[in-house]
């Protein structure tokens, strides 16, 4: 076995299944149990497996999609001088989806992710603007100044 050689699953299954439990355990009774299923067709138990590995495809190509996204993100990134802040609250946010990330970052959720001074923060935010990782959010100013990672088209 080549040790060098990392497997890497596209889509689970498994996954896909246990996110339905209920529906798994109940096509299960309505195909296994006789007195239900009299004539034991076992069509309704193809068609909701079928179904959950359409799902868990889909999945899958959702995730590929992230991980093309965040490897364009950072090839564009990958030789600007980034500190270990900076790309910790760059890749909390491309993990978590841009629009999952209720109104962007501020100064605040900077500090609250990295654990560090208003000042540092402020710095290290303006420094993400210059190397054109992240573009203050149109119409927000002030206190209320939020900012979001540009993404690669």
């Amino acid at each position: 076995k080549n040790t060098l050689t990392t497997q890497f699953k596209l889509y689970s299954i498994s996954t896909a299944i246990n996110s339905d439990r209920k529906g798994y355990y109940d096509i299960l009774d309505k195909t296994t149990n006789l007195f239900i299923n009299k004539n034991f067709d076992i069509t309704p138990w193809i068609q909701w497996h079928l179904l959950i590995l359409k799902n868990a495809m889909a999945t899958a190509l959702k995730n590929i999609d992230y991980i093309i996204l965040k490897t364009k993100f950072w090839d564009k990134h990958r030789k600007k001088a980034l500190n270990e802040r900076q790309i910790k609250v760059l890749n909390k946010i491309l993990d978590i989806g841009s629009d999952n990330f209720e109104g962007g970052i501020n100064t605040k959720k900077y500090i609250s992710i990295t654990k560090v001074s208003k000042a540092t923060a402020v710095r290290d935010i303006t420094e993400l603007i210059e190397f054109g990782c992240i573009k203050q959010i149109e119409g927000t100013a002030g206190r209320n100044v939020r900012y979001e990672i540009i993404l690669p088209i």
